[in-house]
């Protein structure tokens, strides 16, 4: 092209400037997304500009409101120092809702019959009171506030994009808890956390009132209200060491404990219907000496919220188990291998098994095996407190029925590890035959498998015919 003609084009072009680009229409979008188990809604709602307002959906909002919940949610505070204060939970709040508290989470077990205390249940432990302590409660209530402690199969999200004056302002939360604290604010290009009340009550007046997510944001009537009555925090602050300090209470009046104590550690104690079982007191202990047995679950059942076996009734039943067991050469063989490896008592009342379906999923593999009667204890094999193993014994019988050997790698489908190399002379094995076995018996399976063990401590793996559901 010449210089001339270039010369004349731009001429034409300063004579008739192109039009500039027309900025977009204000905007401000809202997304909301809950997903759980049984449902999956999502929805966006977008607020357009039509003159001197904001509409959407047949609501209305004027320029500068719109303008005011854009500048609440860009200046929002990142940390609220007083936050519970703000949301109504405060020392005076939290005293006067105590009895409500203690009324929450008090186990069942010890509210049948009990008198003396406010709840209508047994007189309160002094163990109780630093439980309560508003030093220590407080803090909690904040993480909870502030969704530290939730983890759910339910997951919801919610986000706000103003596009006004173009500058973009962004909030959006997944939070559980109402209030959906802390927020995700993006103000141009900076980003950060908010715990001010500020953002999802802007957020709120931006939401369809219908959208899945409504109940969420707007936390006014959870906090401070219903949360007072809330089972799952409480019970996490408070009821798991309530039900302990009552528990222990009561179980350390029985008749024995002085001689179990000497024997026996209680690692752990609860109440209610555990593990299909009726309503018992449920202890976790460990054998305190050497012993053929190195721990042990037993249910001790209630009656009118007391328990209806002593001390003494589970040290016999422990003492028989562990004469049964030290019997069965092979077993002890294969704890002694590794000291990570234990073997627990399954008992319940004054019975030394715990399974509830004995009779169904159990007996049909011990007749099958040629044992006469019926198992009388339940022996849990653990390696690093992971069960491996359940092995069923009786005072009559000299053998042994596992039912269960590497439940993880029969469902995985995965063959017996090679064993290692031979250890060398005069040192312990480091494999057993019951690390090459993997089933888990049950009369329904494809085959239905277990492993019999002879006086000798011979193992043989068998299968049976399968059992057919009833019609």
């Amino acid at each position: 092209m010449s210089c001339t003609a270039t010369l004349v084009l731009a001429l034409l072009f300063a004579a008739h400037p192109q039009a500039p680009v027309p900025s977009p229409a204000p905007t401000v979008a809202v997304e909301q997304m809950a997903r759980g188990c049984f449902h999956h809604e999502e929805q966006r709602r977008d607020w357009v500009l039509a003159g001197d307002a904001f509409t959407c959906d047949g609501r209305k909002l004027s320029r500068d409101e719109m303008e005011a919940l854009r500048k609440a949610v860009a200046s929002a505070r990142r940390e609220v120092p007083d936050l519970l204060t703000e949301v109504g939970v405060t020392k005076a709040s939290f005293e006067a809702h105590r009895d409500a508290i203690v009324a929450t989470v008090m186990p069942e077990s010890f509210k049948k019959g009990g008198k003396g205390s406010a709840t209508g249940g047994p007189p309160l432990p002094p163990e109780l009171e630093p439980l309560l302590a508003w030093e220590r409660v407080a803090p909690r209530v904040r993480t909870e506030l502030l969704g530290g402690l939730w983890g759910s199969t339910e997951s919801r999200r919610v986000r706000v994009t103003f596009k006004l004056d173009d500058q973009e302002v962004v909030a959006e939360s997944d939070g559980l808890v109402p209030w959906m604290l802390p927020w995700t604010v993006r103000v141009g290009g900076e980003t950060f956390k908010s715990e001010d009340l500020a953002v999802p009550r802007a957020v709120l007046k931006l939401l369809d009132p219908k959208g899945p997510c409504v109940d969420g944001v707007d936390g006014s009537s959870w906090w401070p209200d219903r949360f007072w009555t809330n089972g799952q925090f409480w019970e996490r602050l408070v009821g798991r060491e309530l039900d302990t300090a009552l528990s222990e209470q009561a179980y350390t009046k029985l008749t024995g404990w002085e001689r179990a104590s000497a024997t026996l550690a209680v690692r752990e104690v609860m109440t209610g219907n555990i593990n299909l079982q009726p309503e018992a007191m449920f202890f976790e202990l460990d054998v305190k000496g050497p012993a053929a047995i190195d721990s042990a679950r037993w249910h001790d059942f209630l009656v009118d919220g007391k328990p209806a076996q002593s001390w003494d009734d589970f040290l016999a039943l422990f003492e028989e188990a562990c004469a049964c067991a030290a019997k069965q050469r092979w077993l002890m063989e294969w704890r002694k291998l590794d000291p990570r490896r234990e073997i627990e008592l399954e008992a319940a009342g004054k019975s030394g098994f715990s399974e509830p379906m004995l009779d169904a999923l159990v007996l049909p593999a011990w007749k099958d095996a040629g044992f006469t009667g019926r198992p009388e204890f339940e022996l849990l094999l653990r390696v690093d407190r992971n069960a491996v193993g359940t092995v069923y014994l009786s005072r009559q019988e000299s053998g042994a029925l596992i039912d269960r050997a590497n439940p993880d790698r029969a469902r995985a489908g995965k063959p017996a590890p090679d064993a290692p190399p031979a250890a060398p002379a005069g040192a312990p094995p480091a494999h057993h035959w019951f690390d090459d076995l993997a089933f888990s018996f049950h009369p329904r399976s494809d085959p239905p498998t277990y492993a019999r063990v002879d006086g000798e401590g011979k193992v043989e793996v068998r299968t049976m015919e399968r059992a057919t559901k009833r019609k």
